[in-house]
């Protein structure tokens, strides 16, 4: 189901395919339908997931609904098929059921990182981006995007917010970067190797190096990233970024990433996978506004460095072009013991453009997962001009449930949007607004049926800050 309310946006989905809801008017927290998500590693598929499912599209006790369509019960067909066999496949390589279609030469490719480091106590976080692109019909690598973002007190600007988010980019078709795999040069072809091996640590070395903006390598199967890049904007000023990461916090065992089964087709336009949702890290931060005559008049110190310690989040996309309206939300907790992360996105899948979500919840030992793909159940509210998103995530078999509210009511976002791939190449137009200082309040049941869900506290309630909070294309404009 999808809706939009006055002033935000309101989105429901349960799986790929909207289901009706038992009388409709019950809250996602009631719902008793879906299938079993497949979470990290092999798992033999559960005869009670076919029994419900059964129910659930048979018109039977599971909520009495009615029969489904045809390109419903389709959709379902595949969602369950997809979730046996990557139970059954071998996790390691993530073999697809399928061969790979290699994207013709007319089509454009791209390979992009986030790497995102959070220092609570310095309440400081900072960012770097590094995307190239291989435009249509090239042969090669020919466009570039690099940026370096940062939120803290200590790099305020005068009449602005302490904590408002500031970013340096640099947008190139002329610049010449090498891409090494094991020190073998990249073109850009997405046949060219598998993308995901340099964050699922299948390749000694992988780096990105610019004479001009510096270097990101993954170093030892990526046990350790090395970041050093400096990027100047158009006031003159310097920013450099200089980070060690260490001992990564993956996802899951056996490559388990956030796509699940659905990444072993070749369907997706926009690949996924988080390298680590929480590595040990060194960094120093700098700003050097030398020379400038009127960096009195903007900054309250023209040259500041930050140093310290703290964690990072790393992730990877790569394919053909970003989807047309997403959300995202990502932040780890005090002494690396808590990390979240969603994502939600219009993506084209075949000849559909569902909202499909991902919720990755980990504290302590804890894990909680989500996928619209799995048929899980998925409730969402935000509003960009507001700066709020709420979600609601429900695996009826498991019962695990999670309730996510985010927002950054003092509008910290930064005054100029993020470059992108597109078809097209980088852009900004619409680009995505983000924030490095959003708070979120995480609630989440494990295990509980409904009735004992209702009568007991949370297992888990958690308060985050400096949280990463983003809304991109479309999903800039309230409705």
């Amino acid at each position: 189901t999808f809706a939009i309310m006055q002033g935000s946006h309101v989105i429901q989905a349960h799986g790929i395919v909207p289901v009706q809801l038992r009388n409709n008017a019950q809250s996602l927290r009631q719902g008793h339908v879906g299938l079993r998500s497949v979470q990290g590693s092999a798992e033999g598929p559960s005869t009670r997931n076919f029994e419900a499912l059964n129910r659930l599209y048979s018109g039977g006790a599971a909520g009495k609904q009615k029969a489904p369509s045809l390109p419903n019960a389709l959709f379902v067909f595949v969602a369950v098929v997809g979730i046996v066999l990557d139970s059954l496949l071998p996790p390691s390589g993530q073999t697809s059921f399928m061969m790979p279609l290699a994207l013709p030469r007319r089509k454009p490719f791209f390979d992009g990182w986030f790497i995102r480091i959070t220092d609570l106590a310095m309440k400081t976080s900072c960012s770097l981006i590094v995307g190239s692109m291989r435009r249509s019909g090239s042969e090669s690598f020919n466009e570039h995007y690099v940026s370096i973002s940062f939120s803290s007190p200590r790099f305020g600007r005068k009449g602005h917010k302490p904590y408002e988010l500031q970013s340096f980019h640099h947008v190139s078709t002329q610049e010449e970067v090498s891409i090494l795999f094991d020190e073998r040069k990249m073109s850009g072809f997405e046949n060219e190797i598998d993308w995901r091996a340099p964050a699922a640590g299948r390749c000694s070395s992988f780096s990105w190096e610019s004479k001009e903006c510096g270097s990101m390598r993954f170093l030892d199967g990526g046990a350790r990233v090395e970041v050093d890049m400096r990027l100047r904007n158009e006031r003159n000023e310097v920013i450099e970024l200089r980070a060690k990461l260490r001992q990564p916090k993956p996802w899951g065992k056996n490559e388990a990433g956030p796509e699940g089964w659905l990444g072993r087709t070749p369907l997706l336009p926009c690949r996924y996978f988080v390298q680590s949702l929480g590595s040990e890290c060194s960094y120093t931060l700098r700003r050097r506004c030398g020379g400038m005559g009127n960096s009195s008049r903007v900054y309250h110190l023209a040259d500041v460095c930050v140093s310290g310690g703290g964690f990072a989040h790393v992730e990877t996309n790569y394919g053909a072009a970003f989807p047309s309206g997403w959300i995202y939300l990502q932040v780890i907790g005090p002494e690396n013991r808590v990390a979240l992360l969603v994502t939600g996105g219009k993506f084209k899948i075949g000849g559909l453009t569902p909202l499909t979500w991902i919720v990755a919840f980990r504290v302590s030992n804890t894990s909680f997962n989500f996928r619209t793909t799995d048929l899980h159940q998925v409730k969402a509210r935000f509003s960009c001009s507001k700066r709020t998103f709420s979600l609601e995530a429900f695996n009826p078999f498991t019962g695990d449930f999670v309730q996510i509210e985010a927002n950054d009511a003092n509008m910290n976002q930064d005054e100029q949007n993020v470059w992108v791939p597109t078809l097209q190449g980088f852009t900004n137009k619409p680009g995505c607004s983000e924030s490095f200082a959003a708070t979120v309040r995480v609630r989440a049941w494990k295990g509980r049926h409904l009735q004992r869900r209702n009568e007991d506290a949370p297992d888990f309630d958690e308060s985050l800050r400096l949280a990463a909070l983003e809304f991109g294309g479309e999903f800039q404009q309230d409705s």
